[in-house]
C-alpha cells in the first residue's frame, strides 16, 4: 500500500473481495469523497492477500465456495481474536446445507484451512505495520459478506496507530447488525447504516472541524467519548444517482498486475445503473435477502449509463458486470437502443426478470449484453409462485431458447426445499429436462434454499411456513461470543420447514438430470432450419443424431409454437387454415412425442433453436442444416466461455445458494 501525505483517508478492501474486478463500492466513495473535497484512496488489500496465498487458493474460497459456508470468516478468525478454530468441528457445522458433493471436499479443506488460517495471521501483522499507515487519519471499511478480515484488520490498525479513526459499512452492517457488531468490537469508532456517499463525507467533514457529537448524521451509529454507542435514527440520506461520477479504476488497474499473476485475464469492470429492486418492491422474492431496507427503485438516465460506459471502453475496458439488482424496465425503451447505435461497445452483463419477448432479448443482444442473470431458479410454475417470481416455467424455458438462439449466455440457479411445495414439482421437472439439454444449463446441481436475514423467508417465516430459525452453525464456531450477539451478527441461517416429504430425498430424480445435463452441454443440439414449405430438422438429444423433416401442416403447426401458443389460439389458426380437429390433435401429440414441442403452462413451446433457411442462401442446400449445427455446437461452448469471463464459472460445491 501507498498513499501520498494529502490522501489520508484510506478505504480498504479486504479478503474475499474479488480479485477480478474493483470494488465499485469504494471507488464510488472515493469519487463521492473527492466531490467533497477530501482525498482518499483504495488500500485492496484483497489483492495483497491473494498474491500471498496464491490466486487459484484465493478464487477458491472467494468465488468458488458459498459464502454462506462462512470459510473467508473462518480463516480469519484467528487473526481477529486469537485463539485457533477447530476446524473439524467446524467442518461438520459449516457442511450443514451443502450436498454429497459438498462433502467429498472436506479431506481437502481439512489440509488446506489451517495453512490458510496462519497465513492470514501473518499477513495482518505484516500488512498493518507498514510506515504508511502513519498519519492515515481515517480508514473505511465495506463488508458484504465476510466481516472477519476487516476486523483482523482493524484491530490490528487499532493497537499499532490507536489515533486512526475506523469506519465500518456496507450490507453486513444494516439494521440490529451494525449495533451490535459496534458492541462486540471496540476498535470501531463509526458505523454507516445505508448508502455511505452522502453520510462519509459529512462524518469526515465533522470530524476535521473538530466536533465530537454526531447525533445529526443519520444512519450513523458512533462512540461517545465515554465509550458508549450511539445509535442515530434513520437510515443514511440516498446519494442523488444522476449526480454520481464515473467510478475511476485507476488504482486497481495499477496496482493488481503487480501482484496478481495470471497471464492476462481479461476482467470485467462493474458498473451501477440502478439501485434498488423494481419487481421487489411489489413482490419481494420470499428468498432474496438483498438490500436489507433498501428495496426502493431509482436509476439513472439511459444517457447517463451510456456515457459511463464509454468513458470506461475509452479507457480500455471489452467487459462491463452491471451490479443493478435488476435492469430497469426502461432501458429497453432508452439504453439499448443507444448502445446498439453506438458500437462496438464493451460485452455487458445484466440481472434481469426471465418474462422477456423475442424481441426484448434481441435488443439486449443488439447492444451487447451477452451474459445474464434472468433469476429463473425453478421450471416449475406452483414452486415459483411459491418464491414470488412473478414469473412462470414457460416463461424461463421460452427464455434459455432464445438466448441460445441470440447467442446470450444465461447464468441461473435451480432452487428447492421451499416449505409447503409439492414434490410432484419435482417429478414434473424431472420429465421437463431432458427435452431442454440443448439450452443453457444451471451453474451447478440444485440448491436447497436458504434463510437470508433480509429475505421474506426470515421476517415473514411463520406465513411461509417456516420455523425453528438460528443461526449458521458454523457461527459459534467462529466468533466467540454471545448467542444473542450471534444470532444479531447472523447473515445466514439453518430452519425447519412445512414439508411434505424429505427435500433432499424428492429432489434426486432432478439433480441426476441436472448432473447429466451439465455433463452433457455442448454435445446435446436440436435445432430447425425453417424454409418456406417445410422445416428441417436434427436433434441428437435421444439418439446420435436423427433428421427429421417436417411437411404441410405440421410444419405450419410447428411454426405456430415459436413463441409458445394457447390452445384458444391454436384452435383459431386451426379455423382459419381449414385444419381438420382429428388432424390438429395428431399433429399436437405426434411434436410432443418426439419432444419437438412442449406444453408449459397451457401454451405449446417449440424447442429447437430456429433459423432461417434464407441465412444460409450462399451454401449449398445439402450443407445447411450440417452447417446449422456445427456453428451451433460453437455457439454453445462460447456462451459457457462468456459466463465464466463474466462470473468465474459456478461454484463446486451444491450448496444452498441464493439467486
Amino acid at each position: 500500500m501507498s498513499h501520498s501525505t494529502a490522501e489520508n483517508i484510506v478505504l480498504v478492501s479486504s479478503p474475499f473481495d474479488s480479485i477480478d474486478r474493483p470494488h465499485i463500492a469504494l471507488s464510488l466513495l472515493k469519487g463521492a469523497l473527492q466531490q467533497a473535497g477530501h482525498l482518499s484512496e483504495i488500500a485492496y488489500a484483497n489483492l495483497h492477500f491473494a498474491n500471498v496465498i496464491g490466486p487459484a487458493n484465493y478464487r477458491l474460497i472467494a468465488e468458488r465456495y458459498p459464502t454462506s459456508l462462512l470459510l473467508g470468516d473462518a480463516i480469519f478468525s484467528q487473526a481477529a481474536f486469537g485463539r485457533p478454530v477447530d476446524w473439524e468441528n467446524l467442518l461438520d457445522s459449516a457442511l450443514f446445507d451443502v450436498d454429497e458433493l459438498g462433502h467429498q471436499h472436506r479431506s481437502s479443506l481439512l489440509a488446506h484451512l489451517p495453512l490458510l488460517a496462519d497465513a492470514a495471521v501473518n499477513w495482518v501483522s505484516d500488512f498493518t505495520a507498514s510506515a504508511h499507515w502513519d498519519n492515515v487519519e481515517l480508514v473505511g471499511f465495506s463488508n458484504t459478506f465476510n466481516l472477519l478480515p476487516s476486523i483482523a484488520i482493524a484491530r490490528n490498525l487499532r493497537q499499532k496507530w490507536p489515533l486512526t479513526k475506523i469506519v465500518f459499512g456496507g450490507g453486513l452492517c444494516d439494521g440490529p447488525q451494525a449495533a451490535t457488531i459496534g458492541e462486540v468490537f471496540p476498535e470501531i469508532d463509526f458505523l454507516c447504516q445505508g448508502e455511505g456517499e452522502v453520510l462519509l463525507p459529512r462524518l469526515v467533514s465533522a470530524l476535521r472541524a473538530g466536533e465530537l457529537e454526531y447525533s445529526s448524521l443519520a444512519g450513523l451509529v458512533w462512540r461517545s467519548d465515554s465509550g458508549a454507542l450511539i445509535t442515530n435514527q434513520g437510515r443514511a440520506q440516498e446519494s442523488d444517482l444522476g449526480k454520481q461520477v464515473t467510478p475511476d479504476y485507476d488504482d486497481w488497474g495499477s496496482i493488481r498486475p503487480t501482484l496478481i499473476n495470471d497471464g492476462g485475464r481479461e476482467v470485467a469492470y462493474p458498473i451501477e445503473s440502478s439501485r434498488g429492486c423494481w419487481f421487489g418492491q411489489k413482490s419481494h422474492c420470499t428468498f432474496c435477502g438483498l438490500n436489507g431496507a433498501g428495496l426502493k427503485s431509482r436509476s439513472k438516465s439511459g444517457t447517463q449509463v451510456l456515457s459511463e460506459i464509454l468513458s470506461l471502453r475509452d479507457k480500455g475496458a471489452k467487459r462491463l458486470f452491471c451490479v443493478d439488482n435488476i435492469m430497469p424496465h426502461e432501458f429497453f425503451e432508452d439504453l439499448l437502443p443507444l448502445l446498439h447505435k453506438e458500437q462496438p461497445t464493451p460485452q455487458l452483463f445484466y440481472e434481469i426478470k426471465s418474462n422477456l419477448t423475442y424481441d426484448q432479448c434481441k435488443a439486449l443482444r443488439n447492444a451487447r449484453v451477452l451474459a445474464i442473470q434472468p433469476g429463473i431458479e425453478s421450471l416449475s410454475t406452483p414452486i415459483l409462485k411459491l418464491m414470488r417470481k412473478g414469473t412462470t416455467a414457460f416463461q424461463n424455458v421460452r427464455l434459455l431458447r432464445y438466448a441460445a438462439e441470440l447467442g446470450i449466455s444465461v447464468n441461473w440457479n435451480f432452487l428447492y426445499g421451499f416449505p409447503t411445495e409439492n414434490p410432484r414439482e419435482y417429478q414434473l421437472q424431472s420429465a421437463l429436462i431432458p427435452l431442454i439439454r440443448h439450452l443453457q444449463p444451471p451453474v451447478g446441481p440444485p440448491s436447497r434454499v436458504r434463510i437470508d436475514r433480509f429475505s421474506p423467508l426470515f421476517f415473514s417465516a411463520s406465513t411461509l411456513g417456516v420455523s425453528n430459525i438460528e443461526p449458521a452453525p458454523a457461527y459459534k464456531k467462529i466468533y466467540p461470543v454471545r448467542p444473542d450477539q450471534i444470532a444479531s451478527l447472523a447473515m445466514f441461517f439453518k430452519f425447519s420447514g412445512d414439508y411434505v416429504g424429505e427435500p433432499d430425498e424428492y429432489i434426486q430424480p432432478v439433480r441426476v438430470q441436472v448432473l447429466s445435463w451439465l455433463k452433457s452441454f455442448g454435445s446435446m443440439v436440436c435445432v430447425a432450419l425453417e424454409y418456406s414449405d417445410h422445416i428441417e430438422i436434427y436433434d441428437n438429444r435421444f439418439s446420435e443424431g436423427d433428421q427429421i423433416r417436417l411437411d404441410g401442416s405440421s410444419a405450419s403447426v410447428f411454426k405456430q409454437c415459436r413463441h409458445g401458443i394457447t390452445h384458444a389460439a391454436l384452435e383459431a389458426f386451426r379455423l382459419e387454415s381449414g385444419l381438420a380437429e382429428e388432424d390438429l390433435q395428431s399433429i399436437v401429440e405426434s411434436l410432443i412425442a418426439r419432444g419437438l414441442v412442449t406444453s408449459l403452462d397451457g401454451r405449446l413451446l417449440s424447442l429447437p433453436l430456429q433459423r432461417s433457411a434464407d441465412d444460409f442462401e450462399t451454401i449449398p442446400r445439402s450443407l445447411r442444416l450440417l452447417l446449422f449445427v456445427t456453428q451451433t455446437k460453437a455457439a454453445m461452448t462460447t456462451l459457457m466461455q462468456q459466463q465464466d469471463e463474466f462470473l468465474l464459472g459456478a461454484k463446486v460445491l451444491g450448496a444452498k445458494e441464493p439467486a
